[in-house]
């Protein structure tokens, strides 16, 4: 039987990335991570950035 879905305490927009972050990446991988969105951020100038209605 299905039923509807129970949010956990950790669903969060933070928890998985902090976890990743903290316990999987190396240092290495942290530098070259940090490098691809600022690299890819970069290549996006001249266009305006704009939060979604309800965005916090």
């Amino acid at each position: 039987m299905r039923s509807a879905y129970h949010k956990h305490a950790e669903d969060d927009d933070h928890s998985q990335p902090r976890a990743l972050w903290e316990n999987v990446l190396s240092d290495t991988d942290r530098a070259h991570l940090i490098s691809n969105i600022v690299g890819h951020a970069g290549a996006r100038s001249g266009h305006q950035v704009t939060r979604s209605p309800g965005h916090r």
